[in-house]
């Protein structure tokens, strides 16, 4: 079937660089124009720089063929440009036109420029439209400026501010991002522990074809209404034949049935060093009558946004990791009961199990807190690290060191019973082979390596307490884990270390920071943010703004770490999501100011040019062009498989009514 294309008149319009309406004849379509603020992420929008000069605009079909002709409305028609090149007017709004295809979806890219008036102009922000169609579509581009991170967007529909941290963010396959659980602190984001936090009720997905973070109408689970759990996790599964997504979540808390302190903070920046993560003075703390949550599936519709929420298995235990890719999710089991003496001290019962999502369940060779699960092989998973114990005693017991290093980790199998323990590194015995250190509230991230071995980047945690540090016997948590050093260490199927490395990485080590792969090649892993503890305050966590990328280079088989742009605020307990050829999304979790901890409810963006380091715009003169100016920086047309819209066989429009034909 032959195209339909026509010229359509396109009114750019902005809340501080534009306004509305448009000229020209044919169809009409808004297109609005954004920038996204640094600093304050209440804002909708910031004000564009003075000496911003103009801006880029192209349009290019989603999936494949050329971009499409633009032109100004009283130029020729018969040709145009695939870049134009808009001044920044003085009237404040512009008018191009374009000839489109009603019956296809299109990405805008617009670039704004700044510098001299004379001289030259460097690329300042950047955005994109992706999979939008004209005449259907609320077109709105939010540029983000460039080299940093930069507010990710408003929450549609909210009067208040959205403070949220120990939730969970998962990727869906239209390219959204559902958000759910969480705490929102006592009242507005603030925490003390002497107050139950309250939870963080309300769902959201962030939509980046709109930036805009958007509330999912849920349906009440067990009476109550909308998503409450903490200390979970959600992963995305399937989609069904509607188009609608299957999340599964495991294990967790409400804090509403916690009546006896909920979840706990310290608010002070001297806390007992009983403990660092668990204790009386603890940044975390479930009550005695903690509401444990059984694992449920959620059924969420694009379309509507809506999402139902079912019981999926009996739990009654809080996760302390969970693997990710829906084929074999491992997910490890770690508090199942809390008591509280009268003195308010309390103690946890730990459940040394495992289990895979809809598979076999099995026992781990001791009880772990703060444990990492990565997968092996297509059966098999390393259990690593947190606190082991083998019996429950006054907040947590403290095994003696050789426990600690002979039962560091452990790996277990779909296929067999029971698993074979793996030592950590002994640094007062062992020569240094690679193997990583026994660490608690670490990250171990699958990353590419030499073929026939499973690569695993180890970053921050804590030292077990019994392990090669010279610690307290009454202290759980030991001192942050090799400052400033990331190892990769690399395993056979079944275990068996084989060799690792050890190289520098941020300046803090961190617990409760993100580690995320970029993409199928595995040759990336991207960390960001996380708290770092002062050897001198064994229990205060302080918010790290750093973040960079852990890089493997195949031709030499090295590895080495990059630093990308601190981010706006330092954060723990915060979700960090890559969204394909979008960028990096960040969203909540605490920070101290002092010795007050607070709920962030600011949420950051990083732009994929800046994250890949490539694809970024290149200068221009800032004098005006006589003709329609330079070609685009990929400028022309759009191969299939190049699109950052989502997969054909998932795409469920949102905001759907198609006007005119």
């Amino acid at each position: 079937m032959k195209a339909r294309f026509s010229w359509i008149a396109l009114a750019l319009a902005g809340a501080s660089f534009g306004a509305p309406g448009c000229s020209g004849g044919g169809g009409h379509a808004p297109l609005r124009i954004e920038l996204a603020p640094t600093l304050d992420c209440s804002q909708e929008t910031a004000d564009f720089p003075a000496d911003l000069r103009f801006f880029t605009v192209q349009i290019c079909p989603s999936l494949t063929g050329d971009c499409v002709a633009l032109t100004d409305p009283g130029a020729d028609h018969g040709g145009g440009a695939m870049q134009l090149r808009v001044a920044r007017s003085l009237e404040r709004h512009f008018t191009m036109d374009a000839r489109v295809d009603a019956t296809l979806d299109y990405d805008v890219t617009i670039v704004g420029y700044s510098g001299a008036e004379t001289g030259t102009c460097a690329p300042y922000a950047l955005g994109h439209a992706r999979g939008v169609r004209f005449g259907r579509d609320q077109v709105r581009v939010r540029l983000y400026p460039l080299g940093g991170w930069s507010c990710a967007g408003t929450h549609e529909g909210q009067t208040t501010a959205v403070p949220r941290a120990l939730h969970q963010a998962v990727l869906l396959p239209n390219h959204e991002v559902l958000i759910l659980g969480g705490i929102e602190g006592p009242s507005a984001g603030a925490v003390a522990f002497s107050r139950p936090s309250l939870a963080q009720r309300l769902v959201e997905v962030f939509d980046p074809r709109d930036a805009r973070f958007h509330a999912v109408t849920m349906s009440d689970e067990g009476g109550i209404a909308g998503f409450s759990r903490v200390m979970f996790q959600a992963r995305y599964i399937s989609t069904n034949a509607a188009g609608q997504y299957e999340i599964h979540t495991y294990g967790g808390f409400d804090i509403d049935h916690a009546p006896e302190g909920g979840i706990g903070f310290d608010a002070n920046a001297n806390a007992s060093t009983v403990s660092a993560l668990f204790g009386p003075l603890s940044q975390m703390m479930m009550g005695e009558a903690a509401g444990f949550r059984s694992d449920a599936v959620i059924v969420y519709d694009p379309l509507t946004r809506t999402a139902t929420t079912t019981a999926h298995a009996v739990g009654n235990y809080t996760t302390t990791a969970a693997t990710d890719g829906p084929t074999a999710i491992g997910v490890v089991r770690s508090i199942d009961s809390v008591t509280v003496s009268p003195m308010g001290r309390p103690s946890y019962g730990l459940s040394a199990g495992w289990y895979l999502d809809g598979g076999r369940q099995d026992t781990l060779l001791t009880d772990r807190l703060g444990a990492s699960i990565t997968p092996l092989s297509a059966t098999s998973f390393l259990i690593w690290g947190g606190h082991v114990a083998t019996s429950m005693d006054a907040v947590l017991p403290v095994p003696p060191a050789t426990d600690v290093i002979a039962h560091a980790g452990e790996v277990v199998s779909s296929m067999t019973m029971g698993s074979m323990a793996v030592a950590a590194h002994d640094a007062m015995t062992m020569p240094d082979d690679g193997r990583p250190l026994p660490t608690a509230y670490h990250t171990a991230t699958h990353i590419a390596g030499v073929t026939g071995t499973t690569a695993i980047l180890f970053a921050g945690g804590l030292l077990v307490a019994g392990g090669p540090a010279p610690l307290g016997s009454d202290v759980v948590d030991g001192p942050p884990a090799s400052p400033s050093q990331l190892t990769i260490t690399r395993f056979s199927g079944d275990g068996m270390v084989v060799a690792g490395t050890r190289i520098a990485g941020p300046a803090a080590t961190t617990v409760l920071h993100t580690a995320n792969v970029v993409d199928a090649s595995a040759t990336d892993v991207l960390l960001v943010g996380g708290a770092s503890i002062p050897s001198a305050m064994a229990s205060s966590l302080f918010a790290e703004r750093a973040t960079g990328l852990v890089s493997f280079t195949p031709a030499t088989s090295t590895y080495a770490w990059h630093g990308l742009p601190d981010l706006v605020s330092g954060r723990w307990g915060h979700t960090t999501t890559i969204i394909p050829n979008h960028g990096v999304l960040v969203v909540g979790g605490m920070s101290r100011t002092d010795a007050t901890l607070s709920v962030s409810d600011s949420s950051e963006f990083l732009l994929w040019e800046d994250l890949r380091a490539m694809g970024r715009p290149m200068t221009m003169s800032c004098a005006a062009p006589t003709d329609a100016g330079p070609p685009p920086v990929d400028a022309g047309r759009r191969d299939a498989g190049d699109s950052g819209a989502a997969a054909p066989d998932t795409g469920v429009p949102h905001d759907a009514a198609v006007t005119g034909g």
